[in-house]
């Protein structure tokens, strides 16, 4: 956990981000992520998902899978 102490009264909404003036944070137009995928439908590339962190949300497709576990043995199995 983390505490800040601002010079003035600010309503900070859920979701926002903080970053310095001189360097402030940039929207992404790809996502590299760890998935656990728990779903009858395996993730195939191609698949549009939608991406939640925090409160945003972002549309997806799914370009590639690096590789995948199966969860039964936790063996490395080929990418569907």
């Amino acid at each position: 956990m983390i505490g800040i102490t601002l010079d003035r009264e600010l309503f900070v909404e859920r979701g926002n981000v903080m970053s310095a003036a001189a360097s402030p944070a940039m929207a992404a137009k790809r996502l590299r992520a760890r998935v656990f995928w728990l779903h009858q439908r395996p993730l195939a590339v191609g698949g549009r998902i939608v991406a939640r962190i925090g409160t945003a949300e972002a549309a997806g497709m799914i370009t590639a899978i690096v590789h995948a576990v199966d969860p039964d043995c936790l063996r490395r199995m080929a990418p569907r």
